[in-house]
């Protein structure tokens, strides 16, 4: 008995030391290996760990693997004139020489066909499907080219990055045919109720890391001792066709006092702003109690002829504040002390109302919460919410602004009228107050409810279980109308419309 003893103490020795290298080996900081998103706090009863494993395939799809004797010896192809394309076939270059270090060259539909050529969308080529329905993709083999068909450059490009994903040797190439949800027209879906929304602007994040020419990663949502604002891959990260933004119980050996790890916020202001549209996401958002979600806007400086950087308005598309309700705002947003276009020295607004808010910041004092007036939208609890996929949608025109979910409208805010009993600066020729048409740039949330982080609510800290909060956004995509004032502006139009 005293030798079956010696035995299990010494196992158990080696057990803790193997624990001890492995805590402070292959993770410098504490940080987590990129893209887990397994790391869980010790609790001391089971009861208080998530009982409910959840495994997300919405992004697996059917392929076969050839054999193929490229990339090396082959061009790719474009259509020419075709932008789109072009950068679709850059990517595909890029990977071929991260990958199999073989450099491919680009040329258009103009050259002289080849017999080995890559080609990408509608080319003059015989190969080529130019009747190819637009949410449709193909990518196959035809004799001795690989040929990457799509009904729309948006499908084009999901078809090149999809392959990157999978295709994994040289000599063998991922074929697939696959229909998507794609639109680049809104006539026909939610029984006409978009009509006339064309497709402008989007991100499928069918691509591997943040595709930095549309969003940056910036903490619009504040941290604490207790919770760390991250840019690292495993709270923050497009990978297997998701933008995926994940909360974590977490601990940072060199920040004393963390317990958890959440996202900095990607945002689109530096990129790509607009001035009204219809906005989707198909996403899988988290509803679990002490978790806090969001799809929202904020308007941004320099992208606006009537207002400057001392006021600010705010669309929150949704907000999750508790576990199974949804709640839209708009938030009118001034600086201390400003002057608003010299009418109201010292902001006499914020005055009389007593707020005093630091140099610098900026103080709410228009708010116009939905839950106070019954627009709050609340789901039937349901466990499997946080695993579902939605589609949640957001019309802005002129008049109004409307929320959806799965193209049903839950909420509608009349902006042709002021929301509140200032005197404010109105639109030419309306009685709409200026800020409600100030161009607007997304922003993704996922945080957390904590003392000290955010809003008062369920703190996380009270439900451990629902950490990993996980928030899976499928694609983002803008439509706008040519009737309406609609607008688009990117980067390099900033100095033009500032």
């Amino acid at each position: 008995m005293n030798q079956l003893k010696r035995i299990i103490s010494l196992v158990l020795v080696a057990l803790l030391v193997i624990a001890c290298v492995g805590c402070n080996g292959n993770t410098p900081g504490g940080s987590n290996p990129a893209g887990s998103t397994e790391h869980r706090p010790h609790f001391e009863s089971e009861d208080d760990v998530e009982q409910v494993k959840f495994e997300d395939k919405d992004h697996i799809f059917d392929y076969k693997t050839e054999k193929w004797d490229g990339p090396s010896g082959y061009i790719i192809v474009v259509p020419a004139g075709n932008t789109e394309a072009k950068n679709s076939a850059k990517y595909l270059q890029k990977y071929f020489k991260e990958a199999f270090n073989v450099s491919v060259s680009i040329t258009t539909d103009t050259a002289a066909a080849k017999e080995k050529e890559i080609l990408i969308g509608k080319t003059n080529r015989e190969e080529s499907d130019k009747d190819i329905a637009e949410a449709d993709m193909n990518v196959a083999i035809k004799g001795t080219k690989l040929v990457f068909d799509g009904g729309h450059d948006t499908t084009v490009d999901s078809a090149v990055k999809k392959f990157t994903r999978v295709t994994t040797n040289a000599g063998e190439a991922a074929t697939f045919k696959l229909s998507t949800d794609f639109m680049s027209s809104l006539d026909t879906k939610y029984e006409g109720q978009y009509a006339g929304y064309k497709y402008v602007w989007g991100e499928e994040f069918e691509g591997t890391g943040i595709e930095t020419s549309w969003f940056q990663l910036i903490a619009k949502m504040a941290g604490s001792d207790r919770a760390e604002v991250s840019k690292e891959k495993n709270v923050v990260d497009v990978i297997d066709g998701r933008l995926k933004l994940h909360a974590l119980s977490y601990f940072n050996n060199n920040r004393e006092g963390t317990e958890y790890r959440i996202p900095c916020s990607p945002v689109t202001h530096e990129t790509m702003n607009f001035k009204y549209g219809y906005a989707e996401i198909r996403a899988r958002v988290p509803y679990k109690w002490g978790c806090f979600p969001s799809w929202w806007t904020q308007s941004t400086p320099g992208v606006c002829g009537y207002r400057t950087k001392d006021i600010m308005f705010e669309v929150d598309i949704f907000e999750i504040f508790n576990a199974w309700e949804k709640t839209p705002n708009l938030i009118q947003w001034y600086e201390a002390g400003f002057n608003y276009g010299g009418k109201y020295p010292d902001c006499w607004k914020l005055k009389e109302l007593g707020v005093t808010p630091k140099t610098g910041e900026h103080q709410s004092i228009a708010d116009c919460w939905v839950g106070h007036n019954d627009q709050l939208y609340k789901w039937k609890e349901d466990p499997n919410l946080s695993n579902e996929y939605h589609t949640y949608g957001y019309e802005w025109t002129p008049t109004e602004i409307n929320m959806t979910i799965d193209g049903k409208v839950h909420a509608t805010f009349d902006i042709s009228q002021p929301r509140d009993s200032y005197d404010e600066e109105m639109m030419p020729g309306t009685n709409s107050p200026v800020y409600f048409h100030d161009p607007q740039g997304f922003i993704f949330n996922n945080h957390i409810f904590l003392d000290g982080v955010s809003l008062a609510s369920k703190s996380v800290a009270q439900y451990p279980k629902s950490l990993p909060s996980e928030y899976y956004i499928d694609w983002i995509r803008l439509y706008q109308k040519d009737d309406n004032g609609s607008k688009i502006y990117f980067d390099d139009q900033r100095n033009y419309i500032g």
